[in-house]
């Protein structure tokens, strides 16, 4: 009786075994930690290469790597393993990569998880952003340079002054917090990236060409409580390349497109086609086979602008107030724009291609702020009607300029706009 009752304990226990070792199967997918940064892991992985775990692959920030089957010996070897297109205005992020998955930001403060190993989009964070604050504030949004990593959460600054926590494993608002009064000054914004270390996450910003003094300010990096906060000020560092180990390999890792605001605002960064591919990942490795596709970007139609009306000098008061205003950190010098209508991805309209109805609603977009909530900001009461029509008399010579400069194929006549 005894043997029976030992062989039917025997059975039962056989037939859980399937269920034991999908429970410990599925504990150890659950158990996956992405997002793995801890001060231990970040100190104890100085000389060994395989992530690049915080901005500058190091608390001491020398942007160098270890690894070295890539080298001075070998490097025209390297090609292609993979690319990624990234649905973004600007790419001027710092990825960091971190057991196999790259995160990073683009423009209006996305943030995106990407597979290091193949280019795949694991999610997207796309925050709900205010860049009606003022002018500085819809600026900052149109380029951002990434992100910090700490204990499984992604932490990244916001062009309306928060410091927000996303879960790195889905991609999921965990905490917000204030870092900083958007209305500060011609207002404030973020563009740099978080610092993490010891726990804590510290979040700067700055401003002075908008009339803000800045500030860091550090907060626990679980909760987004303030730990403390000091008036000086910091700078960002500017993106760049990283490199990391998967699979036995050596990748080099580095975004490209328009590269920051001068992506807007810097005339031979956005005229000619070659200035317009899309923003995009590109992974390196020795012997990477994979292609680089072209660029399939093209210039938009030229809609023919209203009638030219106004006198010369109109025009030319225009063309001073037209940097006066500021109205070329975001449109471009002399109104040499995005050569494109869309404000898709964080891209600013250029304001050559405006449509008649537009021109119908000038003074209410540019005196009274009827597009505020997009990030245009509204010049009055301190920008008249008059000088306001100045404005638009010299953009619509700036667009007469481009329209009759592009080829009878690349226009549309005023009957067909």
């Amino acid at each position: 009786m005894a043997n029976r009752y030992i062989a039917f304990l025997a059975c039962v226990a056989y037939a859980f075994l399937p269920l034991e070792f999908g429970l410990a199967a599925e504990k150890e997918v659950a158990a996956k930690a992405f997002g793995n940064v801890t001060q231990a892991r970040v100190l104890g992985e100085v000389d060994s290469g395989e992530n690049w775990l915080v901005n500058g692959g190091r608390f001491t920030g020398e942007h160098f790597s270890p690894l070295d089957e890539i080298n001075d010996g070998n490097a025209e070897e390297l090609g292609l393993a993979w690319f990624a297109d990234i649905p973004s205005f600007t790419l001027s992020a710092e990825p960091l990569v971190i057991d196999g998955v790259a995160y990073l930001t683009g423009s209006l403060n996305h943030v995106y998880a990407i597979d290091a190993a193949t280019g795949e989009m694991l999610w997207q964070f796309v925050p709900e952003l205010r860049l009606d604050h003022g002018f500085g504030n819809s600026y900052s949004a149109r380029a951002n340079r990434g992100v910090a990593v700490w204990n499984g959460m992604v932490y990244t600054g916001t062009a309306d002054c928060r410091l927000i926590a996303i879960d790195a494993a889905n991609g999921k608002q965990l905490w917000e917090a204030p870092v900083c009064d958007p209305t500060e000054g011609s207002s404030a914004g973020i563009t740099a990236a978080p610092r993490v270390g010891d726990g804590k996450v510290f979040m700067g910003y700055a401003g002075s060409d908008f009339g803000v003094r800045g500030s860091l300010t550090a907060f626990d990096a679980g909760t987004g409580e303030v730990l403390w906060s000091s008036g000086k000020t910091g700078s960002s560092i500017q993106a760049a390349p990283v490199s990391y180990r998967l699979g036995g390999e050596q990748y080099v890792l580095v975004g490209a497109g328009r590269g920051g605001a001068l992506g807007v605002v810097t005339a031979v960064r956005s005229q000619g086609p070659d200035a317009r591919g899309p923003a995009r990942l590109f992974a390196f490795k020795l012997g990477g086979k994979a292609a680089i596709p072209a660029s399939t970007a093209e210039l938009e139609p030229v809609p023919q602008p209203p009638a030219r009306t106004a006198s010369a000098k109109q025009v030319d008061r225009g063309d001073v107030l037209f940097a006066e205003q500021g109205c070329e950190l975001c449109h471009g010098a002399y109104a040499m724009g995005s050569r494109t209508r869309s404000n898709e991805n964080g891209a600013v309209p250029d304001l050559r291609y405006l449509p008649g109805d537009a021109h119908a609603l000038w003074h209410g977009i540019v005196v009274g702020g009827s597009l505020r909530q997009g990030g245009m900001p509204g010049f009055g009461p301190d920008l008249s009607i008059a000088d306001s029509e100045a404005l638009r008399a010299f953009v619509i010579e700036q667009a007469w300029k481009l329209y009759e400069q592009v080829p009878g194929g690349q226009r549309i006549p005023s009957d067909a706009d």
